[in-house]
């Protein structure tokens, strides 16, 4: 018996043995990382991405933002994600004349980026092993083809989302019918006054703080609504035009020529208005009915003798009684304010 343990023991030793060197295969060499270019983001101060749109990054105080065709601040992930094309590993690379670029489609290619004195073009793709072709210099790749939908974005969808900066500092709320002003002591006074200063106040900031649109579009045309102005530790503020209230909150920014679209809760907490509450849930229709009364003569309704529910066995009158619902079910608790 124990020689039988043993020599089981001995043949998981030897599996788990082989396992190990399948996986991580000793003694063979890793395949060596071919990189398009050798640019890390650390080193880029701006750059350009020409698609349908010429659109320009810059870096600016430690964050990216959007120069060209407009002003306004770039998504950080949005950007890291194109820069990181430029060191996408390369499947294959060949030196490629200037008559042999149309079948790659890159005499007149979809895409370029240009980051300092390199160029890189896109053009199309091997519709087999679903490889791009890409240009640097007199040098074409094959790099595998998973990020060209971040290429071939408007400039529209590389803006950020964030009504206001990350880390902003608020000192001063306006909205329609409602005025927060933090004093020197660290306090919100209101304009009017308002029951609970502290919670509104609260719930104010963070939304405020950390509000961020389902979408973001250009505002061409510039309409008339109420005005809302954040004004900022440092001396500056930011102020909105509250285009629309409902299905959807869009409030636009003038400066920036844009409009943010925001909904549920947070568009409402935005301006201290109470989220609607949800409709009463109608009562189940499977109430039970009344016990049938006597009819005077030994039998009810149905005609049954007095001692027919016995006979019928214990079950019988509880398959009649109903499910009814608990008391209060299907009503719904009004909201508290918001915090």
């Amino acid at each position: 018996m124990k020689s039988r343990f043993l020599l089981n023991l001995v043949l998981v030793c030897v599996v788990a043995a082989l396992a190990l060197v399948a996986v991580f295969e000793p003694g063979k060499d890793k395949p060596k990382s071919n990189p398009l270019t050798s640019i890390e983001e650390s080193g880029v101060e701006s750059f350009t991405l020409r698609n349908q749109e010429t659109i320009e990054f810059e870096r600016e105080n430690g964050g990216w933002w959007l120069k060209s065709p407009f002003v306004a601040p770039a998504n950080e992930i949005r950007v890291r994600q194109l820069l990181d094309i430029a060191r996408s590993d390369t499947d294959a690379q060949y030196p490629v004349s200037l008559d042999d670029l149309p079948k790659f489609e890159l005499d007149k290619p979809k895409v370029s980026m240009t980051l300092g004195d390199t160029t890189i073009l896109f053009g199309g793709s091997d519709p087999i092993d679903m490889r791009r072709y890409v240009l640097i210099g007199s040098t074409l790749y094959l790099v595998r083809d998973d990020f060209f939908h971040h290429l071939n974005a408007k400039a529209i969808d590389y803006v950020d989302k964030k009504l206001l900066a990350e880390g902003a500092k608020i000192t001063s709320i306006a909205i329609p019918g409602l005025k927060a002003t933090l004093d020197e002591g660290g306090r919100w006074l209101f304009e009017p006054p308002v029951g609970d200063a502290s919670a509104v106040s609260a719930a104010l900031l963070n939304a405020w703080q950390s509000a961020r649109a389902i979408d973001v579009q250009r505002w061409d045309k510039p309409e008339g609504g109420e005005p809302i102005r954040i004004g900022l530790a440092d001396g500056t503020a930011v102020e909105f035009t509250l285009v629309k209230r409902e299905p959807e909150l869009i409030l636009a920014r003038k400066d920036w020529g844009l409009k943010y679209e925001l909904v549920g809760a947070v568009a409402k907490q935005l301006l201290n208005e109470k989220a609607p509450d949800e409709p009463a849930k109608e009562p189940e229709d499977d109430e039970a009915a009344p016990d049938d009364e006597d009819d005077g003569h030994g039998h009810d309704a149905e005609g049954h003798e007095p001692g027919d529910d016995e006979a019928e066995g214990p079950g019988a009158s509880d398959s009649e009684e109903s499910d009814a619902p608990d008391a209060g079910e299907g009503e719904t608790a009004g909201e508290e304010p918001m915090d």
